[in-house]
């Protein structure tokens, strides 16, 4: 009775997200959003009529690799296409959207891998004895510190370029004189150096 409330639930949740996406004043495209809808219906639909219900562990397991799969692709979308997502535009992507598409294609990618060696031990592809091998902890902890750092970096970069792609875009169009233009960079870089030492003065008692 408990599963078959929380599948109502679910599919009473699908039905209003559908319903506020189609809702929305944003959508270029219906033709294309009934096309999806009914291709993955009909997959869905035969694959659950086909699937046997012990085997819905794995069921589970293949579709959760989809979803990580989705968030591979939205983030990679929304790259290429910043305008569309309301995050900037290409080269001038907001810092804290980067952020996000860094850690989604992350989280996605290990989830669709996982969700994949999941699905083949619970079908018997693969053998369902753990896969270890030495050093693993380590090389995870290392993935992991890469993953992040990769993200502090390209965050970095960004709040370093950007205020000069601003000026050369602002004297470009001649929105104002290239010295006011500076001043504002000045002021810009100040008030970043001194968040910079304030965060480094407030971390420093934890660090020691």
């Amino acid at each position: 009775m408990a599963a078959r409330r929380g599948n109502i639930t679910g599919i009473v949740g699908m039905v209003i997200a559908i319903a506020t996406t189609l809702a929305s004043p944003g959508v270029l495209s219906y033709s294309w959003i009934a096309a999806s809808i009914v291709i993955g219906g009909t997959i869905g639909t035969i694959t659950a009529l086909k699937i046997q219900m012990t085997a819905l562990p794995q069921l589970v397991a293949a579709f959760h690799s989809l979803v990580g799969l989705a968030a591979v692709f939205v983030a990679t979308a929304a790259f290429f296409a910043p305008e569309a997502y309301g995050i900037g535009s290409i080269g001038h992507i907001h810092t804290e959207s980067l952020i996000e598409m860094s850690i989604g294609t992350a989280i996605g990618a290990i989830t669709f891998s996982g969700s994949i060696i999941a699905f083949s031990k619970l079908q018997g592809i693969m053998s369902g004895a753990p896969l270890t091998f030495p050093g693993q902890h380590p090389l995870n902890a290392a993935l992991g510190a890469v993953i992040i750092g990769l993200v502090v970096v390209a965050a970095a970069l960004l709040l370093a370029i950007l205020p000069l792609s601003v000026r050369l875009e602002i004297e470009a169009e001649g929105r104002a004189p290239p010295e006011r233009t500076a001043r504002c960079l000045g002021h810009f870089r100040t008030r970043l150096s001194h968040v910079r030492r304030d965060h480094g003065a407030r971390s420093a008692p934890a660090l020691r």
